[in-house]
């Protein structure tokens, strides 16, 4: 038996058998690491295979998809609406739902969409994919039916490449069933098929509108016999050469017409009457309503040069032409060829026109043409017209004969130290000579005119209106300066307004005086007192005002860029706008002669606008020149002359009327401008003065004045020339003012009479 001591000896011997080694652990853990590594790269590979998988899963159910759906679409489409054989990325279908029609199916953001009619698009496929291409292309089979070959590729939607998945399809969709069509079935080409042919027929045809042949024939067929029919069958007869209608159980000839082949002619067959535009024809051809004809025979009667009448039953027929054709037609003009007059509302006319209880209209402004122009040597500023004359304020005053408007020329000029405006009365010109003030120029004497009186004004003297013993100067930033002219040789200032403005425009008529005074508008001044002027009214007009005519109670005004402004007048203190017309230049001057404004228009030359309505003007004809710019112009008959500055003028037709001769009982005119002699059997009356030549006014009876009587001084010494002795010259009056005496031609032996005036 061993002792305890020998156990334990043992004990120890045995111990390390039971734990491992280091070499042991090591190799434990080695496999270990295998083992875990060899399992984490399967499950690695199996989850790599599943997402595979899936994504293909998901690519493949969205694909179907989509080509479902087209498909589906496709079938119930009566239509495939795309061209055929072109590739496109929209596919139209048209449904016979209202509701749904059209159907379309297209690409957006790499996502498929479709839409019907015009409801909110919709998704066929989702973001977890992408579509990379959609392309539709139509394929026609005749007599078959149509196609669709759909080129579609899709991928899924990762940026992960162990995910990414594509797939392609190519997938042709064909159309089922009958076609059902709710829009217009057109050819893919014009003129190249046909319904149907002539061994395979269709049987019928039912339609609710029109049949329409554009061009080729229709053919009816060849029946000879009525065929069994119902309301509404119509058929030719080929026989009886006419079409034949089924209706209440048998058939009628349609509308009695029948064809004859031997002339190519068609009439109608029944003896009744025939009717258009009325279901009761009266005659045998009855039209309610216009008759169009590119000829016209009636030979019944018919002979050359007869006209066409009737009686009161309406029955026409030919009898000779009025006057026995002595009316002749000459290219556009059409003539009397008889030594008579023409009467209208008359058969017996005393003139060579005779228009009775009515009216004469020469109106034809819309379309003016240049007749001639004057280039002056200056800058011509101002304009005057008189007679056969054009007095130009152009480096002094030109007189300018334009009794051929084609061919102006000038007759005379005289210098002056500057020129603005002119006016002319009687035997003077008044010029206003800008810092020089007022000319007076004599030009009695045509040919030579000369400086007889001058009045330095403190302004800029412009526009010049001369009315009884004064002239009225538009005088710049002086205003309005009044200028008694009584004596030519010697005018003297009567008094004067400054405006606040700048005075370019100026027009008297009765107590007013009308200024266009630039940024301040319109300036109506009370000239009843010519030495105590004062302002009446105002009206700011909106552009820069530059000159005024005054017509009945309106004020026309051109006011520069603003156009035409039209202001009533009627109450002087309170004007107010009534109309205007904005010109398409620069409005620098204006007559009014008619119905009719002519304008002065800048770079526009001559604007034209109607004004017989004031409240709604406008615009019926211009004339325009792209190389000149206007600034005046003044209006004598047919004539628009209109100065054009360093061009000079332009002598404008405006298609008035011209008569050389007239015997007029009475006559209304804005302006009359005499180039002779001007004889008045009645009244003469005028709003503002009369201003005569050195012949004066001569009177077979009284000469009466509400105001005064004005008389110039005597010719020279006492008594007065020319001599008392003649009967014409009784009833003469003169004032010598050296003697302060009145002498009154008395004639005969006693030759002027005379009284102190200090008595």
């Amino acid at each position: 038996m061993a002792t305890k001591k020998q156990r334990n000896r043992e004990t120890k011997k045995q111990a390390p058998c039971d734990g491992f080694t280091l070499a042991e652990i090591l190799i434990y853990t080695a496999i270990m690491a295998i083992v875990g590594t060899l399992f984490t790269g399967i499950l690695i590979t199996v989850t790599k295979i599943q997402n595979r998988q899936s994504t293909s899963a998901e690519v493949e159910q969205q694909t179907n998809l989509v080509l479902q759906n087209i498909q589906r679409y496709v079938r119930e489409s009566s239509l495939i609406d795309i061209a055929t054989g072109t590739p496109a990325t929209t596919l139209i279908l048209r449904l016979e739902d209202p509701a749904r029609d059209p159907v379309n199916i297209y690409l957006a953001n790499n996502q498929i969409f479709v839409r019907e009619a015009a409801n909110s698009p919709s998704a066929l496929t989702t973001d977890k994919i992408k579509v990379d291409r959609l392309i539709f292309i139509k394929t026609v089979t005749y007599p078959g039916r149509d196609s669709l070959q759909v080129d579609l590729v899709i991928s899924f939607n990762s940026q992960n490449p162990e995910e990414q998945f594509t797939k392609t399809s190519n997938t042709n969709i064909s159309r089922s069933g009958t076609a059902i069509f709710n829009t217009d079935i057109n050819p893919t080409a014009d003129n190249a098929f046909s319904l149907g042919s002539s061994l395979n027929k269709w049987k019928n045809l039912y339609l609710s509108g029109n049949l329409s042949q554009t061009s080729g024939t229709i053919t009816f067929g060849n029946l000879t016999d009525d065929p069994s029919g119902a309301n509404g069958t119509i058929y030719y007869n080929s026989d009886l050469q006419t079409f034949r209608a089924y209706q209440n159980d048998s058939w009628k000839d349609l509308g009695q017409w029948t064809y004859s082949s031997t002339d190519a002619s068609i009439h109608n067959s029944n003896n009744g009457n025939i009717g258009i535009g009325t279901a009761s024809p009266n005659d045998q051809l009855d039209v309610n309503g216009i008759i169009k004809l590119t000829g016209f025979k009636m030979p019944t009667g018919a002979q050359s040069n007869f006209v066409l009448t009737s009686n009161a039953s309406g029955l026409g027929s030919w009898l000779p032409s009025v006057g026995e054709g002595n009316w002749e037609l000459s290219g556009n003009n059409i003539y009397n060829k008889n030594s008579g007059g023409v009467g209208i509302n008359t058969n017996n006319p005393t003139g060579k026109l005779e228009i009775k209880n009515g009216t004469l209209l020469v109106d034809g402004p819309a379309n003016p043409i240049l007749a001639g122009s004057y280039n002056a040597p200056g800058n011509t500023r101002g304009i005057y017209v008189s007679g056969k004359y054009a007095f130009l304020a152009s480096s002094g005053l030109r007189i300018i004969d334009v009794s051929n408007p084609a061919n102006p020329t000038q007759v005379s000029s005289v210098e002056t130290d500057g020129s603005k405006g002119v006016f002319v009365a009687g035997k003077y010109a008044y010029v206003g000579t800008a810092e020089n003030g007022l000319a007076i120029i004599d030009i009695s004497n045509i040919n030579n005119p000369t400086i007889v009186g001058t009045y330095n004004s403190p302004g800029d003297g412009r526009q010049v209106y001369v009315s009884g013993k004064y002239a009225y100067l538009a005088d710049a930033g002086s205003g309005l300066q009044i200028i008694d002219i009584s004596n030519p040789t010697l005018p003297t200032i009567a008094g004067n307004y400054n405006t606040p403005g700048d005075a370019r425009g100026v027009y008297v008529t009765e107590n007013y005086a009308y200024v266009t005074d630039g940024s301040a508008g319109l300036q109506i001044i009370n000239i009843a007192n010519p030495s105590v002027p004062s302002l009446t009214g105002i009206f700011n007009t909106p552009g820069s005002a530059e000159k005024v005519y005054v017509s009945g109670n309106y004020a026309y005004i051109a006011d520069g860029s603003a156009g035409l402004q039209i202001i009533n007048v009627s109450n002087p203190a309170s004007p107010v706008l009534t109309g205007s017309y904005d010109t398409s230049g620069s409005a620098g001057d204006i007559k009014v002669s008619g119905k009719y404004a002519y304008i002065a228009d800048g770079s526009n030359v001559l604007q034209i606008v109607d004004v017989s309505n004031p409240a709604n003007p406008k615009p019926v004809g211009s004339y325009d020149n792209a190389n000149d710019s206007s600034e005046n112009i003044f209006i004598a008959g047919k004539f628009a002359y209109v100065t054009v500055g360093s061009a000079g003028i332009h002598i404008i037709d405006i298609k008035g009327a011209n008569i050389i001769s007239a015997d007029i009982d009475n006559l209304t005119s804005n302006n009359i401008n005499i180039k002779n002699n001007f004889y008045i059997t009645g009244q003469l009356t005028a709003n503002n003065a009369v201003n005569t030549g050195a012949g004066g006014i001569a009177s077979e009876g009284i000469i009466s004045s509400a105001h005064y009587l004005h008389v110039g001084k005597a010719t020279a010494g006492s008594p007065p020339t020319p001599d008392c002795d003649s009967e014409s010259e009784v009833g003469r009056i003169a004032i010598d003012f050296n003697s302060n005496r009145l002498y009154v031609c008395i004639g005969g032996s006693r030759g002027w009479d005379s009284a102190s005036l200090s008595n």
